[in-house]
């Protein structure tokens, strides 16, 4: 467990330094830079009361609201793609304007409940 919540600090700090390093470059140029964090656990399950689906904090929801807090700014946009709902974060962000939650994940593992959705390829 000790392990796990480490590695979980480590996870959430990424996000964070990965804010910090994209600010600072965009400061530098003026292409709008992007950054992209691999991290495990993902945290994208983590509900703001607690820990959820084998993720400790909500590490994209600390790291958007850090980008608020510290370095001023107003609004985030947030792409989550995994196959499994990104629920922490949408609860996380689910009444804050200045955040918005983008989650594409599978509906349903039994595609016959999809078919009239989309017929064009049944």
């Amino acid at each position: 467990m000790v392990q796990t919540f480490q590695e979980s600090l480590m996870a959430a700090g990424a996000g964070i330094s990965l804010v910090d390093l994209v600010v600072a470059a965009s400061n530098i140029s003026q292409d709008p830079p992007i950054g992209f964090a691999l991290v495990r656990p993902p945290g994208h399950h983590a509900v703001p009361k607690g820990p959820m689906g084998f993720c400790v904090f909500g590490n994209v929801a600390i790291a958007a609201r850090y980008v608020q807090r510290v370095h001023g700014l107003k609004r985030v946009f947030i792409i989550d793609f995994d196959v499994h709902h990104g629920n922490g974060t949408n609860d996380a962000f689910y009444d804050d304007p200045d955040i918005f939650f983008l989650s594409t994940h599978q509906v349903s593992h039994n595609l016959m409940l999809l078919k009239n959705c989309i017929s064009p390829l049944f």
